[in-house]
């Protein structure tokens, strides 16, 4: 597997990443002498903005949407996740319920529980602002190929669009 060497206050550390399920969404760190959990959070923040930086991949080989916890890893079932459309961040600006609805109903499930701006993740400075001005118009049932938005921003990452799915499947595997 293929690695990524780092420095963080002497400490040398070596980031082995695993690109799982649509490429640059999980990285796995493998800390030689990592001090305190702090340590690690910036040595993983450098990792990941080494990738971001480095890869290679396409626009059209990234997912359209992931959710992301902290650390730039695939979020929980039900968890609020930093919404990333093609590996960068979605902006706030007209972002409604029912666009949420649509881009949780894209990516497989029944629709949104919650979505808001008031979080803040370390790593999200290392993401560019891919999203902005989406507009899904007042249909609740409108899917995602019917919204506009812009690919350009006059944003910064505290619009960020955090955001939680539900999907009924789930629920009933709980049953």
């Amino acid at each position: 597997s293929s690695g990524i060497n780092a420095e963080y206050g002497g400490v040398f550390n070596t980031f082995n990443t695993t690109y799982i399920t649509n490429n640059l969404r999980t990285i796995k760190s493998r800390s030689l002498h990592a001090e305190t959990g702090t340590m690690l959070k910036a040595l993983m923040l450098i990792c990941w903005m080494c990738i971001l930086k480095s890869s290679s991949a396409t626009d059209t080989e990234l997912p359209l949407f992931t959710l992301v916890n902290s650390y730039g890893s695939d979020i929980e079932r039900g968890q609020l996740g930093l919404l990333l459309y093609r590996g960068g961040t979605v902006c706030d600006d007209r972002f409604t319920d029912i666009a949420a609805n649509a881009i949780c109903r894209h990516m497989g499930y029944t629709s949104a529980t919650r979505w808001t701006n008031a979080e803040s993740f370390e790593i999200q400075n290392s993401y560019e602002i891919n999203l902005d001005e989406v507009n899904c118009g007042y249909d609740r049932d409108a899917e995602w190929e019917s919204c506009s938005y812009r690919r350009y921003h006059d944003c910064g990452h505290s619009e960020d669009v955090f955001l939680s799915c539900y999907s009924e499947e789930e629920e009933e595997e709980e049953e």
